[in-house]
């Protein structure tokens, strides 16, 4: 499914949010537990992407043609683990090594992956009728919250 420009406008807003935390601020005043939650959620995307597997992974958020439902790994317990570790490393590295400029790009990241959310999903549902269930049984982003 194809929704024209938004996805595009959706990913560099996305990108443009992440390296606006990246280069928002020292990296040196980053402490301990900030780098240890953000190497865990660099993991976290690989353990995420490696259980979706090559042939359904996209930055985009409109699936891949022929793509899979995906229920293992970190997919059982969250809808969207990707975002969920995006969103953990930048707040990692924004709370760890504060600034005005961070703090600005992890609110619009946040609204950005919340929208993207909802335009995967809805594709989702419109290609997998079963996607339906599975929302059911499974947190979206944060367990117990959303």
């Amino acid at each position: 499914m194809n929704h024209g420009i938004r996805p595009w406008i959706l990913v560099g807003a996305q990108f443009a949010a992440l390296v606006w935390i990246a280069f928002g601020g020292p990296w040196v005043a980053l402490p301990t537990w900030s780098i240890v939650l953000l190497i865990a959620s660099v993991l976290w995307v690989g353990l995420s992407a490696w259980a979706l597997g090559r042939r359904n992974l996209t930055i985009m958020p409109d699936p891949v043609p022929a793509n899979e439902l995906v229920r293992r790994g970190p997919y059982k317990w969250v809808r969207h683990p990707m975002y969920l570790a995006i969103l953990l490393g930048s707040a990692a590295v924004t709370a760890g090594a504060p600034t005005i400029f961070r703090w600005a790009a992890l609110f619009c990241l946040t609204i950005v992956v919340v929208l993207k959310i909802m335009v995967e999903e809805l594709a989702l549902v419109a290609r997998h009728p079963a996607y339906g269930e599975l929302m059911k049984g499974t947190w979206r982003l944060l367990p117990f919250l959303w």
